[in-house]
């Protein structure tokens, strides 16, 4: 399986031009989109475009990796953790960040210094988890909004009602998809005992089930939207409209509703204060909408929802991965 040699984002090749969003844009709708299929809908050919993917993926303004839904793991609670700190709001995102139940960590401006989202197994772990957090030296006190539903998320599968059953040849090959998202159905299938054949067909049955989804995870700075900003709504009983009109709208990349003191909670994504201003008004001025508070993130410390995170694995506890399993 490929290694590929990452260079540091910021370096001259490592600035995406159109042709580049526009080949990026089609990996966020399907990572695993073929090069000749690729090449046809940005019009190059195979080489230039192939060339073009693994520059992208060398300066690290993208990578393609499945995203596997957080049930397959038995994650089913969520919550959103408004912190503030005693100090230092670096270190205090920093021990959160080292909890392999938060997958997302940001130091941001606004009345609380770090945000934090966290998913656990249920209710139980949910108390002991924030009670940890709680307790940490550089966490002054928490305020937290419980997930509900998951709406709109840049990465993660859509949610489900139910989940298929997996078996041990479909954690398998998820745990190869997890490092490489382009992994071709040879690989998956040596890696989880099974015919190319037989490994395209449980992919594809996995993706349309909603399992996974192998999108091109992007560094929002790349694209020029370098004004990352959350917000929380409260509503009235118009709750619907609202939801869909923020779903529906291309600065709103993160939506989940929420129990607590707000209704919804999310992430626009501009390219100026300017543009983001704009933003707001539109969501302040939403029928339905009763208050809205925002933040900007200055840092986000962790966005993470693969097979690296601690205790995390999709294989049986014990049972080591997959041979000839390769980081990228």
């Amino acid at each position: 399986m490929e290694v590929i040699e990452r260079t540091p984002p910021g370096e001259p090749d490592a600035v995406p031009d159109d042709l580049d969003r526009e080949i990026i844009g089609e990996l966020q709708r399907d990572g695993r989109i073929s090069f000749e299929q690729l090449g046809a809908a940005v019009g190059l050919s195979r080489p230039a475009v192939s060339a073009r993917v693994a520059r992208l993926q060398r300066t690290g303004v993208i990578d393609i990796v499945a995203v596997v839904h957080p049930e397959v793991r038995g994650l089913t609670a969520s919550a959103h953790l408004f912190v503030e700190v005693n100090a230092d709001a670096a270190a205090a995102a920093a021990a959160i960040a080292a909890m392999p139940q938060a997958p997302f960590v940001t130091v941001t401006a606004g009345r609380h210094a770090v945000m934090a989202e966290v998913r656990v197994a249920g209710p139980a772990e949910l108390e002991a988890v924030i009670g940890e957090i709680r307790g940490l030296p550089e966490v002054a006190r928490l305020e937290l909004l419980t997930g509900v539903r998951r709406l709109k998320h840049p990465h993660l599968p859509a949610a489900q009602a139910s989940l298929p059953a997996l078996d041990e040849a479909d954690r398998r090959m998820l745990a190869v998809l997890e490092r490489a998202g382009r992994a071709s159905f040879a690989e998956l299938g040596q890696n989880a005992g099974l015919s190319p054949a037989a490994a395209r067909t449980r992919t594809l049955r996995m993706i349309d089930a909603g399992v996974l989804r192998v999108p091109a995870i992007v560094r929002p700075q790349a694209l020029g939207l370098d004004v990352l900003c959350g917000f929380a709504v409260q509503l009235d009983s118009e709750r619907r409209a609202v939801e869909e009109a923020l779903v529906a709208d291309p600065a709103v990349t993160f939506l989940s509703a929420c129990l607590g003191r707000a209704d919804l909670v999310g992430t626009l994504a501009t390219d100026s204060l300017s543009a983001l201003r704009l933003a707001l008004d539109t969501v302040r001025g939403m029928p339905g909408v009763v208050a809205v508070e925002s933040w900007l993130h200055l840092d986000v410390v962790k966005e993470r929802y693969d097979a690296d995170l601690p205790g995390m694995s999709l294989l049986e506890p014990g049972r080591p991965a997959a041979a000839g399993v390769q980081a990228r």
